[in-house]
């Protein structure tokens, strides 16, 4: 009698801890429905450690839902900002459940929102807000919310793959999976904003699968993203890889094979350099960037020619570029120093390539790397011209008057250049180096005294 006693003992306390541990399922259930993550967490984390209920699809499902509902708490503020219209607002938070006049503010409003978030407008932009959970929520939140949601929400798919649950939100796993994904993206987007590269990368890494799988829209926009990411990071190889994947005809994103085309080059593949600039060419055809990409390749080549044709092309079409009349300018640069042209070609080379930098100029005159280039165009062949004179035997006296004279007046025209780019950027060495030399060269013994004084401060 006492055996059987014990035994019916031992049954009750097996029953009754069977019956405890499914009604923490159920009072999760509730919590969620009465929009108490904090307190779903607390019975439902307990559940899945029961064996008579961590095999059961529902329970890892409410898991998930709990912790996805954790994170929205904890991240409900992350984009509200006070002045926000309610227009971008609802972008941010989504209809509130419901609004009503706010008599304390001109023209007030008070939008109220799930997890008791009410925020208050005036003048139809946003004045305040209060949110007494967020506390809460941000102390639950230990970075791995959406994480093990996700793994949640997977093992509810693995257990049951029909599983649903219409009357929560999401109602089911794979529904949860789409937003967890959404939300990753999100995360890595606010993450590269503030400069967060690892984060960036980390959180589109983890969105891709969920993209793909769900087949989301947006897979080549995440792929780029964390293209861009990674190369900030300094991975060239990630970031060539997302780089290549987000290439697409429905994504008219010139930054993707400008970026894999450049990323190509530093890493000496200037086939596939060309090939993709060409490649994003028909995607984006007559793309001013674009043409420029490929004539920098040209110009890494040393096939100034068909660069200079290239940008050519490019400045009909754009005139007032400033950036593209300095590319031409370095391009006329380099053919007046190929040692394989002709001293004529050379000669007209050296003449466009300071046409170029002028126009720039004129277009921006703050413009430093022009006002620089061109100054340091004429600098460099005053001393060549000096170079050469001093190499002259004793009897060419005539030439060597002849080319002395010539380079005074290559560097009195360098002088007016290289002081408005001092002007620009008094801070840059070179420039007030080249300065010194010409002030001397030109016997200008102010500018002389003054520049020198400055370079050794």
């Amino acid at each position: 009698m006492k055996k059987l006693l014990i035994v019916i003992m031992i049954l009750g306390a097996a029953v009754s801890t069977a019956f405890a541990q499914g009604t923490k399922v159920a009072s999760a259930y509730q919590y969620l429905r009465d929009e108490q993550p904090e307190k779903a967490k607390v019975e439902i984390d307990a559940a899945v450690k029961y064996d008579g209920t961590k095999d059961e699809a529902r329970t890892w499902f409410y898991r998930g839902n709990t912790y996805l509902q954790l994170y929205l708490g904890a991240h409900r503020l992350d984009y509200l900002k006070k002045g926000m219209s309610s227009e971008d607002m609802k972008l941010i938070l989504g209809d509130p459940l419901s609004v009503r006049r706010y008599k304390k503010l001109p023209k007030g409003e008070k939008y109220s929102y799930m997890y008791e978030l009410v925020v208050y407008l005036s003048n139809d932009s946003v004045h305040h807000w209060d949110y007494p959970m967020e506390q809460t929520f941000k102390e639950l939140d230990n970075g791995k919310l959406l994480d093990e949601a996700y793994n949640s929400y997977v093992k509810a798919l693995e257990l049951d793959p029909q599983y649903r649950k219409p009357e929560l939100s999401p109602g089911t796993p794979q529904d949860g999976i789409k937003m967890i994904g959404r939300l990753y993206s999100s995360a890595a987007s606010r993450a590269l904003g503030e400069d967060n590269y690892a984060e960036a990368l980390e959180n589109f890494e983890k969105s891709i699968p969920i993209f793909k799988s769900a087949n989301l829209e947006g897979l080549t926009t995440v792929y780029y993203s964390a293209g861009f990411s990674a190369q900030l990071l300094g991975d060239t190889a990630k970031a060539i890889e997302y780089y290549q994947a987000s290439i697409s005809p429905k994504l008219k994103k010139s930054n993707i094979y400008i970026n894999l085309s450049n990323l190509y080059l530093k890493t000496d593949q200037t086939d596939k350099a060309l090939e993709t600039a060409q490649k994003g060419l028909e995607v984006i055809p007559g793309n001013l960037d674009l043409l420029i990409t490929e004539a920098n390749i040209y110009m890494h080549n040393g096939e100034a020619k068909k660069a200079n044709e290239l940008l050519s092309k490019a400045a009909e079409k754009d005139p007032q570029n400033y950036e593209l009349q300095y590319a031409i300018g370095i391009n006329y640069d380099k053919m007046a120093q190929d040692t394989a042209m002709s001293e004529e070609m050379k000669a007209a080379s050296f003449k466009a390539s300071i046409e170029a930098y002028k126009r720039a100029l004129d277009i921006k005159p703050d413009y430093f790397n022009a006002a620089f280039n061109l100054g340091a165009m004429y600098y460099n062949s005053a001393a060549n011209k000096l170079t050469e004179a001093g190499n002259l035997p004793m009897s060419e006296t005539k030439k060597y008057d002849e080319l002395k004279a010539s380079a005074i007046e290559d560097f009195k025209l360098a002088i007016p250049v290289l002081e408005n780019a001092h002007k620009i950027d008094p801070k840059d060495h070179n420039t007030m180096v080249m300065l010194r030399t010409a002030y001397l060269q030109t016997k200008n013994m102010e500018g002389y005294k003054k520049i020198k004084e400055e370079l050794a401060q």
